[in-house]
């Protein structure tokens, strides 16, 4: 199951949420809500693929990943 949960900030505007699939937490981002799901479902999108290139970096680097 893919989730998008809020984490907190303001329920009209800007607010973090966390990315999920089958309860692990892919990734963190920042939406605001104000933008609509399109808009969210590209951001999550975005921060899952920084975060998979972020931790492709660390590997290479021979830092372990998260």
């Amino acid at each position: 199951m893919i989730q998008i949960i809020n984490v907190g900030g303001n329920p009209l505007g800007v607010s973090e949420y966390s990315l999920r699939i089958n309860g692990q937490e892919l990734c963190q981002f920042v939406h605001n809500r104000t933008k609509g799901l399109p808009q969210c479902l590209r951001t999550a999108a975005e921060a899952y693929e920084r975060t998979k290139w972020t931790e492709a970096q660390k590997a290479m680097e021979g830092e372990s990943p998260k």
